[in-house]
C-alpha cells in the first residue's frame, strides 16, 4: 500500500488497501506469479499442488476445548518449522522443501472441539512428535470473545 502511494498510483491508504485486495481476490496476482514462473523456465502450474514436495508425516493437531483464539504466536510457530527443517539455522544448512506448518486459525475464531488448528509436514516421526508438543504453546484459547485483527495493517 505504502509503494502504490508513494509511485503516485493511489492517493490515499484507503485506495491503495483497496486496490490489493481487488488483485488478490481478482486472481490477477496468482496470474502474474504464474507468468513469471513460466518466463523463467518452469512448467509447473501453481494452481496444481501436486508438483510441491510433501513429507512422509502428516498429522492435524484439532483443539481440545472449545473457546475463542486469544494468541497465535508467529514466533514459536516460526522455531518449530526451523526445527522441522523448513528454514536454515545457518547458512550452510539445506531447506527441506517437505516440511513445516498449516495454520489454519487465527486470533479472533471461535472453534469448538476437534477443530483443526495446525497440520505439521515433517520427514520423521521425532520431528513430528516434537512439532506436535509445541504446536499447543503457541495458541492461546479462551473463553471470552477476541476481536479478530486485521488481515492488512493500514498505514496512519
Amino acid at each position: 500500500a505504502i509503494a502504490l502511494r508513494v509511485s503516485g498510483q493511489t492517493s490515499t491508504a484507503s485506495e491503495a488497501l483497496a486496490r490489493i485486495e481487488d488483485t488478490l481476490n481478482s486472481g490477477r496476482a496468482l496470474e502474474k506469479a504464474q507468468q513469471w514462473i513460466t518466463a523463467q523456465g518452469a512448467t509447473v502450474s501453481l494452481s496444481d499442488p501436486s508438483w510441491l514436495a510433501t513429507a512422509p508425516h502428516r498429522e492435524i493437531v484439532s483443539s481440545t476445548v472449545q473457546g475463542c483464539v486469544g494468541r497465535v504466536d508467529a514466533r514459536i510457530f516460526g522455531e518449530i518449522a526451523l526445527d522441522l527443517g523448513a528454514g536454515r539455522k545457518k547458512k550452510s544448512d539445506e531447506i527441506d522443501l517437505a516440511t513445516g506448518l498449516e495454520v489454519h486459525i487465527k486470533v479472533g475464531d471461535f472453534i469448538t472441539e476437534g477443530q483443526p488448528l495446525a497440520t505439521i509436514h515433517a520427514n520423521s516421526t521425532g520431528a513430528l512428535d516434537y512439532a506436535k508438543a509445541r504446536v499447543r504453546d503457541a495458541i492461546s484459547i479462551q473463553n471470552s470473545p477476541v476481536a479478530p485483527r486485521p488481515i492488512l495493517l493500514r498505514p496512519a
